[in-house]
């Protein structure tokens, strides 16, 4: 935008230029030079607004683009915050499931190990109860066996 309103400026400079050359061309109805003077400070000072004007524009038009590519940018900047502690936020939730599943895990083996020796026990107690009926049925059987003899 600052380049066209500087094209703008050269545009209006090279008119004045070229209507100035062709107003020397003419012949020019005679005119007290203080009136002369007058005249072209007159038309020389409004070409100078013009051209102070178009700078400020130019300037302002500037300064409006570099704001809004400062805007831009924090935005840019702010959404890349924004899915970076995002991505955070959902990288620590897995962590946090991973360790309940670790948790669980770690809890049902415990439970299996647990059953796994309580049955163990229950085990050694049969055996040992069979064990008991055994010598038990071997002792009344030699019982017998002297009684009979």
């Amino acid at each position: 935008k600052a380049g066209k309103a500087a094209e703008r400026a050269d545009k209006r400079a090279a008119k004045a230029v070229e209507e100035a050359a062709k107003a020397a061309q003419q012949p020019q109805p005679l005119v007290a030079p203080e009136e002369a003077w007058e005249a072209w400070k007159a038309q020389a000072e409004a070409q100078v607004q013009a051209a102070a004007l178009d700078a400020q524009a130019a300037w302002a038009s500037e300064a409006a683009s570099q704001q809004q590519q400062r805007a831009l940018q924090q935005s840019d900047a702010n959404s890349r915050i924004q899915a970076l502690t995002q991505a955070a936020k959902e990288r620590k939730e897995e962590e946090r499931a991973a360790l309940r599943g670790f948790e669980a895990a770690k809890e049902q083996r415990d439970k299996q190990a647990a059953y796994a020796r309580a049955q163990a026990k229950t085990d050694e107690a049969r055996q040992a109860v069979v064990a008991v009926q055994a010598a038990q049925a071997i002792e009344a059987a030699a019982s017998r066996a002297a009684t009979a003899a």
